[in-house]
């Protein structure tokens, strides 16, 4: 009989893609646009400073999607975004604030 991977294993998100905000650098709003399985449950699209603080947290549905990232609460700088399922980071990628 063939076995099959446990839905949490790394192989569950080969089909994650996170595409690179734009306009970046920004100054006050930027759009990330993703890509994960439909079924996919407890997504998030998360926002780190470079010393690993989280900076904001946005929802998202299994599917593609397109999230707006505000910078009102941050300064200027670089900051890691990343796609978090069931509390595992599965694709990052760097924006850059200028303000």
């Amino acid at each position: 009989s063939k076995r099959e991977a446990a839905p949490n294993t790394a192989t569950a998100f080969q089909n994650v893609t996170l595409s690179q905000n734009r306009p970046n650098p920004f100054d006050e709003l930027t759009t990330v646009e993703y890509s994960i399985p439909e079924n996919t449950k407890n997504a998030t699209l998360d926002v780190f400073s470079m010393e690993g603080k989280l900076m904001a947290s946005y929802d998202i549905q299994g599917g593609s999607g397109k999230v707006n990232i505000q910078s009102n609460t941050m300064q200027s700088g670089t900051y890691v975004y990343a796609i978090n399922v069931n509390g595992a980071n599965v694709a990052t990628n760097i924006m850059i604030i200028q303000k």
